[in-house]
């Protein structure tokens, strides 16, 4: 089962109940350092590529649902994600049965389908937090 990190789960939360969601520096930007967090002199690379949780997958997943341009993200450390209403996420629970349907709202792809892999970890954390 995957075990998503406190802030991640936080973020999902957000796209619950907000039509936008500006996370900053969650996407590393051109200003990254090895330090763990802002206010302790650790120096860890896992903090950022991750060791404890998938924090790779957590990153990948924020980078794909992004709606603004790379340069907001490595330049400015900013990402915006759409509320889940924009994304239209449909769960359907028959008999262990699952159907997902994904559709995104406005996105720099435009026809951009979630590979079925996404959509499977996506219905993984859902569960994981309802």
């Amino acid at each position: 089962m995957w075990d998503p990190a406190p802030y991640h789960a936080s973020i999902v939360l957000m796209m619950h109940f907000c039509d936008e969601v500006n996370v900053y520096e969650f996407l590393p930007s051109k200003r990254q350092t090895s330090l763990c967090h802002y206010y302790e002199d650790t120096f860890d690379q896992a903090c950022t590529l991750g060791a404890y949780h998938p924090l790779l997958f957590e990153k990948n997943m924020v980078k794909h649902l992004s709606q603004g341009t790379d340069e907001d993200i490595y330049d400015y450390g900013k990402v915006t994600l759409p509320g889940l209403r924009k994304t239209q996420l449909l769960l359907y629970h028959s008999h262990c049965y699952k159907q997902c349907m994904f559709a995104y709202g406005t996105t720099r792809d435009n026809n951009l389908k979630a590979p079925k892999k996404f959509i499977n970890f996506y219905l993984q954390y859902l569960q994981y937090l309802f």
